[in-house]
């Protein structure tokens, strides 16, 4: 799929979520805080993008000119995007437990006396070795690729089921384990991807250098 289509449904979801928070609210203050909100993103952005030049961006609105391309989708991330999820979370007092888990489950491993900290902590630790798992389980060459899905869904299945007879995991919606599944497919999914991306790109010889 086009790179720009990506951009064109952030920017329609972007207006969309805020339609609907000033459809909720009817103040001019949530308006105040979205134009606030726009202003800091561009001062961030200013130095980590223009100065720093951590990152690009893609979009492919303009083919002919990379850079004016690279500013019109850091335009869609900081006047959009960013600063209407930053006015949702302040606007309807949304903590960061909600943002981070959906709402949909809370861990308890007993680690810290506050809640959402011991939550937050387990929860960085099962998405760190997810990460590693998707690592190394894309390394692994099979004849029939697909077993590695039906692997991936299953043992996030029998994690999740253990985590809950161990009453570490506490799932708020019924649909919280299905979601995890689905979203360990997908994740190893793009991480595939990604990796045969990478390693499409040209090796650059050890020791090399420019000038």
């Amino acid at each position: 799929m086009h790179n720009s289509y990506w951009y064109y449904a952030l920017l329609v979801l972007s207006i969309s979520l805020f339609s609907f928070i000033l459809f909720k609210k009817r103040n001019t203050q949530s308006l105040y805080l979205l134009l606030t909100n726009i202003g800091g993103a561009f001062l961030i952005e200013t130095v980590i993008y223009n100065f720093l030049a951590c990152y690009n961006y893609n979009p492919n609105f303009i083919k002919a000119n990379e850079f004016y391309d690279n500013n019109l989708g850091a335009f869609v991330s900081n006047a959009f995007a960013l600063p209407v999820v930053a006015t949702l979370i302040a606007v309807f007092h949304l903590n960061w437990i909600w943002i981070i888990f959906f709402s949909n489950r809370i861990y308890s491993p007993g680690w810290f006396e506050n809640p959402g900290r011991d939550s937050i902590a387990l929860g960085a630790i099962f998405y760190l070795c997810d990460s590693l798992y998707y690592c190394l389980l894309t390394k692994l060459s099979l004849k029939r690729n697909w077993i590695k899905y039906i692997f991936t869904g299953f043992l996030m299945y029998v994690v999740n089921l253990m985590l809950i007879n161990a009453g570490i995991l506490r799932s708020l919606v019924w649909w919280d384990i299905p979601y995890y599944v689905g979203l360990s497919i997908l994740l190893l999914m793009l991480t595939e991807i990604i990796d045969k991306r990478l390693s499409q790109l040209p090796k650059i010889p050890f020791g090399y250098s420019s000038s």
